[in-house]
Protein backbone atom coordinates (compact mmCIF):
# COMPACT_ATOMS: atom_id res chain seq x y z
CA UNK A 1 0.00 0.00 0.00
CA UNK A 2 1.09 3.56 -0.69
CA UNK A 3 0.13 6.32 1.74
CA UNK A 4 -2.12 8.94 0.17
CA UNK A 5 -0.51 11.70 2.23
CA UNK A 6 2.82 11.07 0.48
CA UNK A 7 1.49 13.38 -2.23
CA UNK A 8 1.32 16.25 0.23
CA UNK A 9 4.89 15.71 1.42
CA UNK A 10 6.46 14.98 -1.96
CA UNK A 11 4.31 14.66 -5.09
CA UNK A 12 7.31 13.57 -7.19
CA UNK A 13 7.88 10.63 -4.85
CA UNK A 14 4.30 9.56 -5.37
CA UNK A 15 4.50 9.84 -9.17
CA UNK A 16 7.73 7.85 -9.12
CA UNK A 17 6.09 5.06 -7.14
CA UNK A 18 3.03 5.09 -9.38
CA UNK A 19 5.26 4.53 -12.41
CA UNK A 20 5.26 0.86 -11.46
CA UNK A 21 1.47 0.49 -11.15
CA UNK A 22 0.77 -0.24 -14.83
CA UNK A 23 3.20 -3.16 -14.92
CA UNK A 24 1.88 -4.55 -11.64
CA UNK A 25 -1.74 -4.27 -12.79
CA UNK A 26 -0.92 -5.87 -16.15
CA UNK A 27 0.42 -8.91 -14.28
CA UNK A 28 -2.73 -9.24 -12.18
CA UNK A 29 -1.31 -7.74 -8.98
CA UNK A 30 -3.84 -5.76 -6.99
CA UNK A 31 -2.60 -2.32 -5.93
CA UNK A 32 -4.07 -0.30 -3.08
CA UNK A 33 -3.34 3.22 -1.88
CA UNK A 34 -3.64 3.93 1.81
CA UNK A 35 -5.62 7.03 2.70
CA UNK A 36 -4.49 7.45 6.29
CA UNK A 37 -1.51 9.35 7.59
CA UNK A 38 1.96 8.57 6.34
CA UNK A 39 3.66 5.66 8.07
CA UNK A 40 7.23 4.76 7.13
CA UNK A 41 7.04 1.33 8.77
CA UNK A 42 6.62 -1.83 6.71
CA UNK A 43 5.94 -5.42 7.56
CA UNK A 44 5.49 -8.82 6.04
CA UNK A 45 3.65 -11.78 7.55
CA UNK A 46 4.09 -15.44 6.65
CA UNK A 47 1.57 -18.10 7.66
CA UNK A 48 0.39 -16.09 10.68
CA UNK A 49 3.36 -17.26 12.77
CA UNK A 50 6.33 -15.19 11.52
CA UNK A 51 6.65 -11.51 10.67
CA UNK A 52 9.26 -8.87 9.93
CA UNK A 53 8.46 -5.32 11.06
CA UNK A 54 10.59 -2.23 10.52
CA UNK A 55 11.61 0.59 8.24
CA UNK A 56 13.53 -1.29 5.52
CA UNK A 57 12.24 -1.44 1.96
CA UNK A 58 12.97 -4.53 -0.10
CA UNK A 59 15.47 -2.75 -2.31
CA UNK A 60 19.25 -2.56 -2.44
CA UNK A 61 19.48 0.90 -0.90
CA UNK A 62 17.59 -0.14 2.23
CA UNK A 63 19.15 -3.56 2.54
CA UNK A 64 22.79 -2.61 1.81
CA UNK A 65 23.37 1.09 2.42
CA UNK A 66 20.67 2.81 4.47
CA UNK A 67 20.61 2.43 8.19
CA UNK A 68 17.29 0.62 8.28
CA UNK A 69 16.16 -1.79 10.96
CA UNK A 70 13.64 -4.61 11.01
CA UNK A 71 12.52 -6.81 13.87
CA UNK A 72 11.48 -10.43 13.61
CA UNK A 73 8.29 -11.58 15.36
CA UNK A 74 7.49 -15.21 15.97
CA UNK A 75 4.41 -16.77 17.45
CA UNK A 76 0.66 -16.63 17.05
CA UNK A 77 -0.19 -13.81 19.48
CA UNK A 78 2.10 -11.06 18.10
CA UNK A 79 1.17 -12.07 14.57
CA UNK A 80 -2.54 -11.95 15.40
CA UNK A 81 -2.08 -8.42 16.73
CA UNK A 82 -0.18 -7.42 13.60
CA UNK A 83 -2.87 -8.96 11.38
CA UNK A 84 -5.54 -7.01 13.28
CA UNK A 85 -3.61 -3.77 12.75
CA UNK A 86 -3.26 -4.56 9.04
CA UNK A 87 -6.97 -5.24 8.57
CA UNK A 88 -7.87 -2.01 10.37
CA UNK A 89 -5.51 0.06 8.24
CA UNK A 90 -6.32 -1.80 5.01
CA UNK A 91 -9.97 -0.78 5.40
CA UNK A 92 -8.75 2.80 4.83
CA UNK A 93 -7.16 2.00 1.45
CA UNK A 94 -8.69 2.12 -2.01
CA UNK A 95 -7.90 -0.17 -4.90
CA UNK A 96 -6.28 1.14 -8.06
CA UNK A 97 -8.41 -0.39 -10.82
CA UNK A 98 -6.62 -1.09 -14.13
CA UNK A 99 -9.18 0.43 -16.53
CA UNK A 100 -9.52 3.58 -14.42
CA UNK A 101 -5.73 3.81 -14.05
CA UNK A 102 -5.35 3.63 -17.83
CA UNK A 103 -7.52 6.79 -18.08
CA UNK A 104 -5.29 8.93 -15.84
CA UNK A 105 -4.23 12.33 -17.27
CA UNK A 106 -1.90 12.11 -20.29
CA UNK A 107 0.80 14.31 -18.73
CA UNK A 108 1.39 11.85 -15.88
CA UNK A 109 2.74 9.05 -18.09
CA UNK A 110 5.92 10.82 -19.25
CA UNK A 111 6.51 12.19 -15.74
CA UNK A 112 6.13 8.70 -14.25
CA UNK A 113 8.50 7.30 -16.89
CA UNK A 114 11.17 9.92 -16.19
CA UNK A 115 10.94 9.36 -12.45
CA UNK A 116 11.14 5.57 -12.89
CA UNK A 117 14.35 6.03 -14.94
CA UNK A 118 15.81 8.27 -12.25
CA UNK A 119 14.96 5.62 -9.65
CA UNK A 120 16.67 2.94 -11.74
CA UNK A 121 19.71 5.18 -12.22
CA UNK A 122 19.99 5.90 -8.48
CA UNK A 123 19.64 2.21 -7.63
CA UNK A 124 22.26 1.25 -10.24
CA UNK A 125 24.74 3.89 -9.01
CA UNK A 126 24.25 2.77 -5.42
CA UNK A 127 25.15 -0.78 -6.40
CA UNK A 128 28.03 0.15 -8.72
CA UNK A 129 28.07 -2.00 -11.84
CA UNK A 130 25.66 -4.58 -10.40
CA UNK A 131 22.09 -4.49 -11.69
CA UNK A 132 18.95 -5.95 -10.22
Amino acid sequence: MIAENDSEACPLLRFGIQAYYQKLLRHGIRVYEYEGSFLHGKYVQVDGRWASVGSANLDFLSLWFNRELNMELRGAVPNLLLRTLFLREFARAHEIVADRWARRPWWRRPLEGILARIDGWVQARAMGARRY
